[in-house]
C-alpha cells in the first residue's frame, strides 16, 4: 500500500522532521540514557524512528523488513520506505533515521 511519504524528496521529509518538537514524539528514552526523543508521526500514515548508527539502522531496516515478510501480516510490523542519515545538529551522535 503506497504511503504519503513515497513521493517525497529526502529533503521533503527532512522539512517534515524537522517540524517536530520533543514533545510531539512517541516514543523517548528516559532521561538516564540521554532524554531524546526516539520516534515521531510525521504524517497520519508515516512515523520517522531514531536508529543508533549507520549500520544499525540498515540493520533495523533489514529486520524489520524480514519479519514483515516472514509473519505474513500475523506480527503488525510496519513496511520501511526510507533510511535517511541524521542531519547532524553541533553535538550529534550521527544517528540515523528509519522512516516507516
Amino acid at each position: 500500500m503506497p504511503s504519503s511519504i513515497d513521493s517525497l524528496t529526502d529533503e521533503q521529509v527532512y522539512t517534515l522532521i524537522a517540524n517536530r518538537t520533543y514533545e510531539q514524539a512517541i516514543g523517548t528514552m528516559p532521561k538516564n540514557l540521554g532524554s531524546f526523543a526516539a520516534a515521531w508521526r510525521i504524517t497520519p500514515d508515516a512515523v520517522v524512528k531514531r536508529s543508533c548508527s549507520s549500520s544499525s539502522s540498515k540493520h533495523e531496516a533489514f529486520i524489520m523488513d524480514y519479519v514483515r515478510k516472514q509473519t505474513s501480516g500475523s506480527v503488525y510490523i510496519p513496511q520501511v520506505r526510507k533510511v535517511l542519515p541524521t542531519r547532524k545538529p553541533p553535538k550529534s551522535s550521527g544517528n540515523r533515521l528509519v522512516a516507516t
